[in-house]
């Protein structure tokens, strides 16, 4: 009786704790914490706003530019523009472009120790942390003994895989805000597999090299025994070189079978073997392994075109949208591209050397036009009258973008990018994480903090006909 009792009051219980909670739900909840009603951080859509699904096609905007198979550069304009990208910066900057053949710069010593004064002070201010979120109290007097014992040097050697070019002589990260693993800022670029660099300074495990577009430390291990002069010269210099135009090409040791001896990225060239080898097995080029000079072999032969092929709307822009969607990496991590790069592959692939930073490729191209004291119609009408004298580069302080077309009221652009802005209904902003290659409306952004991109763009960059006398910088 007691146990029927017991079991009649458990029953009461749990009855009385359901009204309880019926009652709760139908009064209003109190506001959930801003934390969870404005996440700092989250996934884009898969369609972001302003963007349809034909945006992604390369064919919706070819069918909307002029003459998309006219050849806008010959190989003197071509010519002219890769000599005035060796004139941007001092060869000795990090970021200059330069002819590794011909490129006289010394080990930087004093240039490279104020870059370390420079970090000291920003991890001072709490604004340099490792991934876990710890200052780097002792990171630059390591640094500063790596340096010293870093000894000038002057050779030509060829990366034998992808590996960082790291701002420091160091392979930890460093961040500017604890939590925020999207930008290493000790990540310079990334050096891949084929590309030559000058070894200007050697120490016990880090070297600093000087890349065609760019100079940073690399770990030796990555690096192929040093090239005699006359190596170089048959590596950098061939009569007949062989432009790699699509993405992750595998060369190998031998036509059938055999080692992967790396994997070849767009933009890359690399010297054409000739013979009756070569038109039986596909492409035979020469690569540097471990060993120095060797035969590779490209399967692929559509990955493969001639380096003068000619630059047009056409070939560029289906070339770009073969891109879509590759992940984003800051400074290439990972092998990954950030806005620069993809620019800089893009335009390799037709012989046009541009810069590695985007502040640098806003100096390049055929004509430059500043925009940044127009409204954003005023742009809007100067982006579209700079296409049609061929293909135009966006750029905003800090980022750079490939203009597309007009659909309907608003501007696209591809580009390669980690995310925008979206204002929270009761304040705050959502960081929306995009993180690859795609296209989007200048639109997008406005009413954030950071604004429209078309409110940001403060310089086009046009690669075709002849500005005209006046409204460039280059008339000037």
């Amino acid at each position: 009786m007691c146990v029927g009792l017991l079991r009649r009051l458990r029953r009461c219980a749990l009855l009385a704790a359901l009204l309880l909670a019926g009652c709760a739900t139908s009064t209003p909840l109190p506001p959930p914490p801003r934390e969870l009603s404005c996440p700092r951080q989250a996934p884009a859509p898969p369609l972001i706003p302003l963007q349809r699904a034909e945006h992604l096609l390369a064919s919706f905007w070819l069918d909307r530019m002029p003459e998309p198979e006219r050849p806008l550069l010959d190989s003197a304009a071509i010519a002219a523009l890769n000599q005035r990208a060796f004139r941007l910066a001092p060869p000795s900057s990090v970021i200059a472009r330069v002819d590794l053949l011909r490129s006289k710069t010394r080990f930087p010593r004093q240039r490279l120790e104020r870059d370390l004064q420079r970090l000291a002070r920003a991890i001072d201010q709490g604004k340099r942390l490792f991934a876990g979120g710890q200052r780097p109290k002792r990171l630059v007097a390591t640094l500063q003994q790596r340096l010293a014992a870093t000894q000038p040097s002057e050779e030509l050697r060829v990366a034998l895989r992808s590996t960082p070019l790291r701002c420091y002589a160091d392979h930890r990260a460093l961040y500017e805000e604890r939590g925020d693993r999207a930008f290493d800022l000790a990540q310079c670029a990334e050096l891949r597999f084929g590309e030559a660099v000058r070894v200007l300074g050697k120490g016990p495990r880090y070297w600093y090299v000087q890349a065609a577009y760019g100079g940073g430390w690399v770990d030796r291990r990555a690096l192929s025994p040093a090239l005699s002069s006359e190596q170089a010269r048959r590596y950098l210099r061939w009569e007949d070189m062989a432009m790699i135009v699509a993405d992750r090409v595998g060369v190998w040791s031998s036509a059938r079978g055999g080692k992967l001896l790396g994997i070849a990225r767009l933009g890359l060239s690399l010297p054409r073997l000739s013979g009756a080898e070569a038109d039986r097995d596909g492409v035979v080029v020469r690569v540097i392994g471990s060993r120095g000079p060797q035969r590779g072999f490209i399967r692929e032969r559509r990955a493969v075109a001639r380096a003068d092929q000619p630059l047009t709307r056409a070939a560029l822009v289906e070339r770009a949208f073969r891109l879509l969607h590759t992940p984003y990496g800051w400074g290439g991590t990972g092998g990954k591209r950030d806005c620069s790069r993809l620019l800089m592959d893009l335009f390799a692939s037709f012989g046009v050397l541009l810069p590695r930073n985007s502040k640098q490729q806003s100096k390049s191209g055929s004509e430059r036009i500043d925009v940044t004291k127009l409204s954003d119609a005023a742009k809007a009408k100067a982006i579209e009258r700079a296409a049609r004298r061929g293909l135009v580069l966006l750029f905003l302080p800090g980022h750079i973008m490939l203009y597309l077309g007009r659909d309907g009221d608003h501007l696209y652009a591809l580009h390669q990018f980690s995310g925008y802005l979206t204002p929270c209904p009761g304040g705050g902003e959502t960081m929306q994480r995009v993180n690859h290659t795609t296209v989007t409306a200048l639109e997008l952004g406005r009413g954030s903090s950071r604004r429209a991109f078309i409110e940001r763009i403060t310089k086009l960059i046009v690669f075709g006909s002849p500005p005209s006398p006046q409204g460039s910088e280059s008339s000037r």
